[in-house]
């Protein structure tokens, strides 16, 4: 249904839903979102280098990096201890996780011993393991910021996620 839809716009109205939508080619209004992008952007074009995929070859592995990125745990879904399941943005997408089955990692292959399919799988790997490793560095209180603001807080249980060297979100 478009929002041009008058029973859409009634609908939005009772609700109390207010769109707020970017300018074209203002990529600073969307603060965290756009951050995220850029992020995203800025370590693919290190990860890949030289290299030049085909359009399947970087849909699939775009395709890749969205999953992993949306199945992020954001907070956990329960107070028990004993689940472990976690709220992620998959579960605003498409109403749960987007995780990736675990695989043997190739990361650590040289890329002319690889077939194209397997450097898009080593691609995936290393932009994950850079982006976690930035993203969670990004979440750290920073001091140099002036304004007072709420600090994000884990919920209890703290929630985690734990890695084996062969799984990859």
């Amino acid at each position: 249904m478009c929002y041009t839809s008058n029973a859409m716009r009634d609908r939005c109205t009772e609700l109390g839903i207010k769109w707020k939508f970017n300018p074209p080619s203002a990529p600073h209004f969307g603060g965290m979102q756009e951050a995220g992008v850029k992020s995203v952007k800025h370590h693919l074009k290190r990860v890949m280098g030289q290299f030049t995929p085909t359009g399947e070859e970087m849909q699939t592995l775009l395709c890749k990096i969205e999953a992993s990125l949306n199945s992020r745990p954001i907070s956990p879904l329960s107070e028990s201890a004993d689940d472990y399941a976690v709220l992620t943005p998959g579960h605003f997408l498409v109403g749960g996780p987007l995780n990736a089955l675990p695989r043997e990692s190739v990361e650590s292959e040289k890329l002319a011993r690889l077939t194209r399919w397997r450097a898009m799988q080593k691609f995936h790997e290393q932009l994950w393991r850079i982006w976690t490793r930035d993203y969670l560095l990004h979440l750290q209180k920073r001091y140099k910021w002036q304004t007072t603001q709420v600090q994000l807080q884990p919920g209890l249980p703290e929630s985690m996620t734990f890695l084996d060297k062969f799984q990859v979100l």
